[in-house]
C-alpha cells in the first residue's frame, strides 16, 4: 500500500513538472522557433526544438536521447493540437513508467548537469 500511495504522489508531482517542462519546451521553445523559421509546418521546428531540450539534459545520455526523440514528437502534436495539458500529462506517464522500468544505473536516476555526477546510489 506504501508503494502505491508513494508512486501516486510521484506520479502527481511528475504532472506538475512535465507540465512545466513541455510549457518550456512547447509554449516557449517552440512558439519561438515557428516565429523564427516562418511556419509551423517547418520540420526544422520540431527538430531544432527536440534537439535544444535533449541538450539540456547534459550530461545524462539517457534523458538526451530520450528527451530529443519524445520533444520531436511532443513539439509535433502541439503545433497540430496546441494542447499543453495533454503533454504534461503523457510526459508524466512516460516518464513514471521509465523510472520504475528502466535501472538506475542507465537512468542514474533522472540526474543531470553536476547531479548526474555526484548522485550516491
Amino acid at each position: 500500500m506504501r508503494f502505491l500511495i508513494g508512486a501516486l504522489l510521484f506520479f502527481l508531482k511528475y504532472c506538475l513538472v512535465g507540465f512545466l517542462q513541455q510549457y518550456a519546451l512547447n509554449g516557449f521553445l517552440a512558439n519561438r522557433l515557428a516565429l523564427f523559421w516562418g511556419s509551423e509546418k517547418d520540420d526544422r521546428v520540431a527538430l531544432t526544438a527536440a534537439y535544444i531540450f535533449g541538450i539540456v539534459h547534459l550530461p545524462n545520455w539517457f534523458l538526451m536521447v530520450v528527451t530529443s526523440v519524445g520533444g520531436y514528437f511532443c513539439v509535433k502534436i502541439f503545433l497540430k493540437y496546441r494542447n499543453l495539458y495533454f503533454l504534461g500529462l503523457a510526459h508524466a506517464v512516460i516518464g513514471v513508467l521509465l523510472f520504475y522500468a528502466v535501472p538506475e544505473n542507465i537512468t542514474h536516476h533522472f540526474a543531470t548537469g553536476i547531479k548526474y555526477f555526484t548522485f550516491d546510489y
